[in-house]
């Protein structure tokens, strides 16, 4: 899970249509003049343009408009009930997404959610592409994406008997009268693309200097075990790797030395209470009694090691805390978990095997690392007992917000 404010997001495709709303100047310094360049120059400019955008004809506009529209209604019945009964403004649920996903499905479009959550629904077709597409032969698929809001992306993939691939991503949302209507269409051919042995297809679109964009974009195809999907998204996500360091190092019941307490309190609080905290709450740190009992609730950690490894003050009964902000919680990469495996060790305690994907650099293994946690014995909670990193991978560092004395 990423940290976006909740959720998660600015979402790869929406980085990849920024560059659609760049001013025209920047447009012009990577397109060369017809009135001025040489037929062969020309003929060079137009196919280096091409990876960063594409002119789409109007009437094939119009063609794939029409497809986005009737797509999205597929789930419009079932998406304005859950908005109907949402309580939570916009944002929808994943249950409700996924609901809207297997809903698509159920019409033969191959679908998922926009972030990867949710396995693809007729994730065959997308695989029968792509072995064409890896024969240099012509074929064309279309992969359907929904968004927390009930909004969807429609990319098509079209392949030449190059091998090469042309993207044409269509945004659609919905407008007061809750029907669907598309609001951006961008076309590029692929400056990258990969197809992973773990099923994971990344693709990019050129981005020239100076354009504040990411291109990059990831598809899961493979479907992934819907146990381990759950395991994930209750004991991985909601922690992640921003902002706190609990998966990047190494640690067990033994010796909590390198994780800072401090900085994972935010997590914590929101896997409690739905929400971050209020930093008007806080203007001289967290009162000892609330910060003790969160962390005790998910570490058995001695009371007397937490309040020395977490800088607590005595005279005022409060340990030190800082107010996530950009400034203080930039990623080196986005890092997105994938519980892989699980092992229940016969004590009450499961070992999973997870492995953190970066699309922006193309990679479905970035680094993996192990987290063991203990069911409570009524199955209502649940504590985080060791964190191990296998050699070898791409550990991010990591600068903490607050310094407690560790």
């Amino acid at each position: 899970m990423r940290l976006k404010g909740v959720v998660m997001c600015v979402t790869a495709v929406s980085l990849i249509l920024g560059g659609c709303r760049d001013t025209a100047q920047q447009k012009a310094d990577v397109t060369v003049s017809a009135d001025t360049a040489e037929p062969e120059e020309q003929e060079a400019a137009e196919e280096e343009n091409s990876y960063y955008e594409m002119k789409i004809p109007a009437d094939e506009a119009q063609v794939l408009s029409e497809a986005a529209v009737q797509a999205a209604k597929s789930y419009k019945d079932l998406l304005l009930q859950a908005r109907k009964n949402n309580s939570k403004g916009d944002v929808l649920s994943m249950d409700t997404v996924a609901a809207l996903v297997k809903k698509m499905g159920s019409q033969g479009y191959a679908a998922l959610d926009n972030r990867n959550r949710e396995n693809m629904e007729n994730y065959q077709l997308v695989e029968k592409f792509l072995a064409s597409q890896e024969q240099k032969e012509q074929a064309a698929i279309s992969v359907y994406r929904i968004h927390d809001n009930g909004g969807m992306d429609k990319t098509d993939f079209t392949s030449d008997d190059t091998g090469a691939v042309t993207v044409t991503v269509t945004i659609l949302d919905w407008n007061k009268k809750q029907e669907p209507y598309v609001t951006d269409m961008v076309r590029y051919k692929a400056w990258k693309w990969e197809y992973t042995k773990k099923g994971y297809l990344f693709f990019e679109r050129f981005i020239p200097d100076g354009m504040e964009a990411d291109g990059t974009d990831a598809i899961r195809v493979l479907p992934l075990d819907e146990e381990l999907r759950k395991m994930c998204e209750e004991y991985i996500e909601p922690i992640g790797y921003e902002a706190n360091n609990l998966f990047l190092v190494e640690w067990d019941e033994e010796n909590f030395q390198q994780v800072n307490f401090n900085d994972l309190y935010d997590f914590l609080y929101r896997i409690d209470q739905g929400s971050l905290p209020d930093s008007s709450r806080y203007p001289n740190g967290i009162g000892g009694s609330e910060f003790e009992d969160l962390i005790e609730k998910y570490f058995s950690i001695p009371l007397e090691q937490l309040r020395q490894q977490a800088g607590y003050n005595s005279q005022t009964d409060t340990y030190p805390w800082t107010q996530i902000a950009g400034s203080n919680s930039a990623v080196w990469t986005e890092m997105d978990p994938e519980v892989v495996d699980a092992r229940d060790n016969g004590d009450g305690t499961i070992t999973m095997t997870v492995d953190v994907v970066s699309p922006q650099l193309r990679s479905d293994k970035l680094f993996t690392h192990h987290v063991t946690v203990r069911r409570a014995d009524d199955e209502d909670g649940f504590l985080y007992v060791s964190n191990t990193l296998e050699p070898g991978g791409q550990v991010p560092p990591y600068t903490p917000r607050t310094a407690a004395g560790q």
